[in-house]
Protein backbone atom coordinates (compact mmCIF):
# COMPACT_ATOMS: atom_id res chain seq x y z
CA UNK A 1 0.00 0.00 0.00
CA UNK A 2 1.02 3.35 -0.52
CA UNK A 3 -0.14 6.66 0.78
CA UNK A 4 0.43 9.59 -1.69
CA UNK A 5 1.10 13.04 -0.66
CA UNK A 6 -2.29 15.27 0.64
CA UNK A 7 -4.28 12.53 0.40
CA UNK A 8 -5.92 11.08 3.04
CA UNK A 9 -6.62 7.50 1.61
CA UNK A 10 -4.28 4.33 0.74
CA UNK A 11 -4.51 2.98 -3.06
CA UNK A 12 -3.38 -0.26 -3.39
CA UNK A 13 -0.03 -1.14 -5.31
CA UNK A 14 -0.86 -3.26 -8.28
CA UNK A 15 1.21 -5.72 -9.88
CA UNK A 16 1.46 -5.53 -13.61
CA UNK A 17 0.38 -8.49 -15.50
CA UNK A 18 2.82 -9.26 -18.16
CA UNK A 19 0.95 -10.15 -21.78
CA UNK A 20 3.33 -13.15 -22.10
CA UNK A 21 1.64 -14.88 -18.93
CA UNK A 22 -1.89 -14.14 -20.42
CA UNK A 23 -3.89 -17.90 -21.40
CA UNK A 24 -7.29 -16.74 -20.72
CA UNK A 25 -9.75 -13.90 -20.19
CA UNK A 26 -13.12 -13.94 -19.04
CA UNK A 27 -15.34 -11.28 -19.68
CA UNK A 28 -18.72 -11.34 -17.62
CA UNK A 29 -21.36 -8.58 -18.29
CA UNK A 30 -25.27 -9.51 -16.73
CA UNK A 31 -24.45 -12.94 -16.18
CA UNK A 32 -22.84 -13.70 -19.60
CA UNK A 33 -19.60 -14.86 -20.06
CA UNK A 34 -17.06 -14.99 -23.17
CA UNK A 35 -13.91 -16.76 -22.71
CA UNK A 36 -11.11 -16.34 -24.85
CA UNK A 37 -8.02 -18.46 -24.39
CA UNK A 38 -4.75 -19.13 -26.54
CA UNK A 39 -4.26 -22.02 -28.21
CA UNK A 40 -1.27 -22.58 -31.14
CA UNK A 41 -0.38 -18.98 -30.46
CA UNK A 42 -4.06 -18.18 -31.98
CA UNK A 43 -7.09 -16.69 -29.85
CA UNK A 44 -10.63 -18.29 -29.81
CA UNK A 45 -13.94 -17.36 -28.19
CA UNK A 46 -14.88 -19.82 -26.02
CA UNK A 47 -17.05 -22.59 -25.83
CA UNK A 48 -17.42 -21.90 -30.04
CA UNK A 49 -14.20 -22.25 -30.90
CA UNK A 50 -14.32 -19.35 -33.20
CA UNK A 51 -11.07 -17.80 -34.19
CA UNK A 52 -10.54 -13.96 -32.62
CA UNK A 53 -10.05 -10.87 -34.36
CA UNK A 54 -6.42 -10.30 -33.41
CA UNK A 55 -5.87 -7.01 -33.10
CA UNK A 56 -9.12 -6.86 -31.05
CA UNK A 57 -7.31 -9.07 -28.32
CA UNK A 58 -4.31 -7.21 -28.46
CA UNK A 59 -6.09 -4.11 -27.77
CA UNK A 60 -7.65 -5.78 -24.54
CA UNK A 61 -4.28 -7.74 -23.52
CA UNK A 62 -2.68 -3.95 -23.93
CA UNK A 63 -4.85 -2.63 -21.22
CA UNK A 64 -4.91 -5.38 -18.82
CA UNK A 65 -1.08 -5.34 -19.21
CA UNK A 66 -1.46 -1.33 -18.38
CA UNK A 67 -4.06 -1.29 -15.81
CA UNK A 68 -2.81 1.33 -13.19
CA UNK A 69 -5.61 3.03 -10.64
CA UNK A 70 -4.65 6.70 -9.60
CA UNK A 71 -7.42 7.62 -7.39
CA UNK A 72 -10.43 6.62 -5.14
CA UNK A 73 -13.69 8.25 -5.91
CA UNK A 74 -15.82 6.24 -3.58
CA UNK A 75 -16.12 3.95 -0.49
CA UNK A 76 -20.03 4.31 -0.20
CA UNK A 77 -20.66 1.15 -1.84
CA UNK A 78 -22.98 2.73 -4.30
CA UNK A 79 -22.37 1.58 -7.85
CA UNK A 80 -25.28 2.17 -10.17
CA UNK A 81 -23.53 5.50 -10.93
CA UNK A 82 -20.64 4.56 -12.28
CA UNK A 83 -21.46 1.62 -14.38
CA UNK A 84 -20.47 -0.68 -11.76
CA UNK A 85 -23.80 -1.96 -10.64
CA UNK A 86 -24.71 -5.81 -11.60
CA UNK A 87 -26.85 -5.34 -14.88
CA UNK A 88 -23.64 -2.76 -15.82
CA UNK A 89 -20.22 -4.01 -14.67
CA UNK A 90 -17.96 -5.77 -16.88
CA UNK A 91 -16.21 -8.20 -14.66
CA UNK A 92 -12.74 -9.11 -16.24
CA UNK A 93 -10.98 -12.43 -15.11
CA UNK A 94 -7.01 -12.93 -16.54
CA UNK A 95 -5.79 -16.15 -16.23
CA UNK A 96 -2.43 -17.43 -16.30
CA UNK A 97 -1.84 -21.54 -17.23
CA UNK A 98 -1.58 -22.09 -13.49
CA UNK A 99 -5.33 -20.34 -13.09
CA UNK A 100 -6.67 -16.75 -12.01
CA UNK A 101 -4.03 -14.20 -11.48
CA UNK A 102 -5.98 -11.13 -11.53
CA UNK A 103 -9.96 -9.96 -11.33
CA UNK A 104 -11.34 -6.55 -11.71
CA UNK A 105 -14.69 -4.62 -13.03
CA UNK A 106 -14.77 -1.95 -15.18
CA UNK A 107 -17.48 0.88 -15.27
CA UNK A 108 -18.35 3.46 -17.38
CA UNK A 109 -16.04 6.02 -18.66
CA UNK A 110 -14.85 8.72 -15.66
CA UNK A 111 -16.27 12.71 -15.92
CA UNK A 112 -12.24 13.53 -16.56
CA UNK A 113 -12.49 11.80 -20.13
CA UNK A 114 -9.11 10.57 -19.19
CA UNK A 115 -10.09 7.84 -16.58
CA UNK A 116 -12.52 4.68 -16.33
CA UNK A 117 -14.37 3.89 -13.27
CA UNK A 118 -13.25 0.47 -11.71
CA UNK A 119 -13.24 -2.12 -8.71
CA UNK A 120 -10.65 -4.78 -8.20
CA UNK A 121 -10.43 -7.93 -6.52
CA UNK A 122 -10.79 -8.15 -2.75
CA UNK A 123 -12.13 -4.12 -2.39
CA UNK A 124 -15.17 -2.34 -2.23
CA UNK A 125 -13.99 0.94 -3.22
CA UNK A 126 -14.52 2.57 -6.94
CA UNK A 127 -11.16 3.91 -8.32
CA UNK A 128 -10.49 5.94 -11.39
CA UNK A 129 -7.99 3.96 -13.81
CA UNK A 130 -5.83 5.56 -16.32
CA UNK A 131 -7.00 5.55 -19.69
CA UNK A 132 -10.60 5.22 -21.01
CA UNK A 133 -11.54 1.63 -22.41
CA UNK A 134 -14.63 0.65 -21.62
CA UNK A 135 -15.26 -0.11 -25.38
CA UNK A 136 -12.16 -2.66 -25.82
CA UNK A 137 -14.05 -4.95 -23.31
CA UNK A 138 -17.87 -3.90 -23.91
CA UNK A 139 -18.16 -6.52 -27.19
CA UNK A 140 -20.06 -9.26 -28.30
CA UNK A 141 -19.32 -12.75 -29.68
CA UNK A 142 -19.69 -11.56 -33.23
CA UNK A 143 -17.63 -8.43 -32.93
CA UNK A 144 -14.70 -10.49 -31.34
CA UNK A 145 -14.78 -13.00 -34.56
CA UNK A 146 -11.77 -12.70 -36.84
CA UNK A 147 -14.00 -11.35 -40.16
CA UNK A 148 -11.44 -12.43 -42.46
CA UNK A 149 -12.46 -15.35 -44.59
CA UNK A 150 -9.56 -15.75 -47.28
CA UNK A 151 -5.85 -14.62 -46.87
CA UNK A 152 -3.18 -15.70 -49.86
CA UNK A 153 -0.41 -14.17 -51.28
CA UNK A 154 -1.06 -13.04 -54.49
CA UNK A 155 2.20 -13.86 -56.43
CA UNK A 156 1.57 -17.05 -55.97
CA UNK A 157 -1.56 -17.71 -58.13
CA UNK A 158 -1.19 -19.38 -61.07
CA UNK A 159 -4.66 -20.04 -62.54
CA UNK A 160 -7.94 -18.11 -61.88
CA UNK A 161 -11.34 -20.56 -62.85
CA UNK A 162 -15.25 -18.51 -62.87
CA UNK A 163 -18.09 -20.09 -62.89
CA UNK A 164 -21.55 -18.18 -63.77
CA UNK A 165 -24.80 -19.64 -64.66
CA UNK A 166 -23.29 -22.67 -65.96
CA UNK A 167 -20.22 -20.56 -67.99
CA UNK A 168 -16.81 -21.11 -67.09
CA UNK A 169 -14.06 -19.33 -67.74
CA UNK A 170 -10.04 -20.25 -67.01
CA UNK A 171 -7.13 -17.94 -67.33
CA UNK A 172 -3.70 -19.08 -66.57
CA UNK A 173 -1.09 -16.87 -65.87
CA UNK A 174 2.24 -16.85 -68.19
CA UNK A 175 5.28 -14.18 -68.79
CA UNK A 176 5.76 -12.60 -72.69
CA UNK A 177 8.35 -10.77 -74.31
CA UNK A 178 7.60 -7.94 -75.69
CA UNK A 179 9.69 -5.51 -77.70
CA UNK A 180 10.05 -1.94 -75.42
CA UNK A 181 11.54 0.39 -78.42
CA UNK A 182 14.15 3.03 -77.89
CA UNK A 183 12.85 6.69 -77.92
CA UNK A 184 14.00 8.24 -81.46
CA UNK A 185 16.40 11.25 -81.08
CA UNK A 186 16.10 14.48 -80.73
CA UNK A 187 16.35 16.01 -83.97
CA UNK A 188 19.45 17.53 -82.60
CA UNK A 189 20.73 14.24 -82.23
CA UNK A 190 20.44 12.88 -85.04
CA UNK A 191 24.36 11.95 -85.30
CA UNK A 192 24.05 10.42 -82.05
CA UNK A 193 23.77 6.41 -82.38
CA UNK A 194 20.29 5.05 -82.19
CA UNK A 195 19.71 2.38 -78.96
CA UNK A 196 18.57 -1.15 -80.21
CA UNK A 197 15.18 -2.03 -79.12
CA UNK A 198 14.91 -4.20 -75.66
CA UNK A 199 12.84 -7.31 -74.62
CA UNK A 200 11.10 -7.39 -71.36
CA UNK A 201 8.90 -10.09 -70.42
CA UNK A 202 5.52 -8.80 -68.86
CA UNK A 203 2.64 -10.70 -66.87
CA UNK A 204 -0.29 -11.80 -68.93
CA UNK A 205 -3.21 -13.80 -68.29
CA UNK A 206 -4.43 -16.17 -71.08
CA UNK A 207 -7.26 -18.34 -71.28
CA UNK A 208 -6.93 -22.02 -73.00
CA UNK A 209 -6.89 -21.01 -76.77
CA UNK A 210 -4.72 -18.88 -76.44
CA UNK A 211 -7.52 -15.55 -75.87
CA UNK A 212 -6.11 -13.17 -74.04
CA UNK A 213 -7.25 -11.60 -70.39
CA UNK A 214 -7.64 -7.93 -69.27
CA UNK A 215 -4.46 -8.05 -66.98
CA UNK A 216 -4.70 -5.24 -64.50
CA UNK A 217 -8.45 -6.36 -64.17
CA UNK A 218 -7.53 -9.86 -62.82
CA UNK A 219 -4.95 -8.85 -60.80
CA UNK A 220 -6.72 -6.36 -59.38
CA UNK A 221 -9.46 -9.14 -58.46
CA UNK A 222 -6.84 -11.53 -57.35
CA UNK A 223 -5.40 -8.90 -55.03
CA UNK A 224 -9.13 -8.41 -53.47
CA UNK A 225 -9.59 -11.63 -52.69
CA UNK A 226 -6.21 -12.03 -50.96
CA UNK A 227 -7.09 -10.40 -47.89
CA UNK A 228 -11.07 -11.20 -48.19
CA UNK A 229 -12.98 -9.90 -45.30
CA UNK A 230 -16.70 -10.50 -44.28
CA UNK A 231 -19.37 -8.31 -42.90
CA UNK A 232 -20.44 -11.01 -40.52
CA UNK A 233 -21.61 -14.89 -39.69
CA UNK A 234 -24.20 -16.23 -41.10
CA UNK A 235 -25.83 -17.56 -37.63
CA UNK A 236 -27.38 -20.96 -36.78
CA UNK A 237 -26.09 -22.33 -40.55
CA UNK A 238 -22.76 -24.47 -41.39
CA UNK A 239 -21.77 -24.16 -44.72
CA UNK A 240 -23.36 -27.54 -46.10
CA UNK A 241 -26.76 -25.74 -45.85
CA UNK A 242 -25.62 -23.68 -48.85
CA UNK A 243 -25.87 -24.97 -52.28
CA UNK A 244 -25.74 -24.17 -55.94
CA UNK A 245 -24.01 -20.76 -56.13
CA UNK A 246 -24.62 -18.57 -57.95
CA UNK A 247 -21.02 -17.82 -58.63
CA UNK A 248 -17.89 -19.21 -57.69
CA UNK A 249 -13.69 -18.46 -58.22
CA UNK A 250 -11.47 -21.13 -57.40
CA UNK A 251 -7.81 -19.96 -57.86
CA UNK A 252 -5.11 -22.39 -57.90
CA UNK A 253 -1.49 -21.54 -56.69
CA UNK A 254 0.51 -23.51 -53.85
CA UNK A 255 -2.81 -24.74 -52.48
CA UNK A 256 -6.40 -24.38 -54.18
CA UNK A 257 -8.89 -21.43 -52.73
CA UNK A 258 -12.47 -21.55 -53.25
CA UNK A 259 -14.72 -18.58 -53.24
CA UNK A 260 -18.67 -19.61 -53.69
CA UNK A 261 -21.60 -16.79 -53.61
CA UNK A 262 -25.17 -17.63 -52.64
CA UNK A 263 -28.06 -16.36 -53.98
CA UNK A 264 -29.48 -13.73 -51.31
CA UNK A 265 -31.90 -14.54 -48.34
CA UNK A 266 -34.00 -11.93 -48.95
CA UNK A 267 -34.16 -9.77 -52.17
CA UNK A 268 -34.64 -6.79 -50.48
CA UNK A 269 -30.89 -7.67 -48.32
CA UNK A 270 -27.97 -5.47 -48.62
CA UNK A 271 -25.61 -8.71 -48.91
CA UNK A 272 -24.83 -12.13 -50.18
CA UNK A 273 -24.69 -15.67 -48.01
CA UNK A 274 -20.86 -16.61 -48.93
CA UNK A 275 -18.27 -19.53 -48.14
CA UNK A 276 -14.51 -19.89 -48.22
CA UNK A 277 -12.95 -22.89 -49.06
CA UNK A 278 -10.38 -21.73 -45.84
CA UNK A 279 -12.89 -20.73 -43.44
CA UNK A 280 -15.43 -23.39 -41.34
CA UNK A 281 -18.14 -20.86 -41.65
CA UNK A 282 -20.81 -19.22 -43.74
CA UNK A 283 -20.32 -15.50 -44.14
CA UNK A 284 -22.29 -12.42 -45.35
CA UNK A 285 -20.71 -10.30 -47.97
CA UNK A 286 -22.20 -6.97 -48.80
CA UNK A 287 -24.00 -6.29 -51.97
CA UNK A 288 -21.42 -3.60 -53.37
CA UNK A 289 -18.59 -6.03 -52.70
CA UNK A 290 -19.84 -9.16 -54.52
CA UNK A 291 -21.11 -7.45 -57.20
CA UNK A 292 -18.02 -6.12 -57.92
CA UNK A 293 -16.02 -9.71 -57.87
CA UNK A 294 -19.03 -11.32 -60.03
CA UNK A 295 -17.27 -10.50 -63.33
CA UNK A 296 -18.80 -10.85 -66.72
CA UNK A 297 -17.07 -12.31 -69.70
CA UNK A 298 -16.99 -9.17 -71.43
CA UNK A 299 -15.17 -7.61 -68.22
CA UNK A 300 -12.42 -9.62 -68.19
CA UNK A 301 -11.57 -10.74 -71.48
CA UNK A 302 -9.39 -8.56 -74.05
CA UNK A 303 -11.49 -7.85 -77.03
CA UNK A 304 -9.22 -7.73 -80.62
CA UNK A 305 -9.80 -4.57 -82.32
CA UNK A 306 -10.90 -5.36 -85.83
Amino acid sequence: MRNPDRVHYDIPEIDPVSSEDIHKIEITRAGKTITLEIKDKQWFIGPQGYPANPDKIQKIIKEISGFSITDVISESGSYSKYGLDDQNGIITRVYDQEGLIWEFEIGKQAATYRHTYVKIQNDDRVFHANNTFRTQFDQTVEALRDKRVMKFDPSEIREIELNRAGESLVFSRKMEKVEIKAQPPAASEATVKKEPAENKEVEIWVMPYGKKGKTEEIKTMIRDLSDLSCLKFVEGKTKLEFTDPIYSITLKGNKQYTLQIFSKIQESDDSYPAATSVNSYPFFLSSYKTEALMKKPEDLIQMVKE
